[in-house]
């Protein structure tokens, strides 16, 4: 039995096609396990570009208080970074924003992994002490 499908293309043309049953059930819970997951992936996020401008991100029940707390913060977190050496900013970045495992970081720079850590060690109380 053939049954229209409705495809969503990733620049949000759609094309209608007709499949079998057994492959329409198929695409519909790819679908669902797609939306599902966009919707786990960006239920809490907030754009920082809001705060690069000035803007204030307006989820509904942000506190006023709350958000001036928050970019206070981000911002002594961006000067707290700024006075770290270069290669303490590039292991922070490998760590945190790439998500490199220090094992990984180890083998890339010829260094044991306790070296890494030791260096993680180093860089986060040296932050901590900046942010006090």
């Amino acid at each position: 039995m053939k049954v229209e499908y409705t495809y969503r293309f990733a620049n949000g043309d759609t094309a209608v096609i007709n499949i079998e049953a057994d492959e329409f059930a198929l695409l519909s819970e790819l679908d669902r396990i797609e939306r599902n997951g966009q919707r786990r992936e960006t239920r809490r996020h907030t754009s920082l570009d809001a705060l690069d401008e000035g803007r204030t991100p307006c989820a509904p029940g942000n506190d006023p208080a709350a958000i001036y707390e928050a970019r206070e913060a981000l911002e002594a977190l961006i000067k707290a970074l700024g006075a770290l050496s270069p290669e303490q900013r590039r292991l922070v970045r490998s760590l945190f924003v790439d998500g490199t495992a220090p094992s990984h970081i180890a083998r890339n720079e010829g260094v044991s992994t306790s070296a890494i850590s030791h260096r993680t060690d180093l860089l986060l109380k040296r932050l901590r002490k900046l942010l006090e």
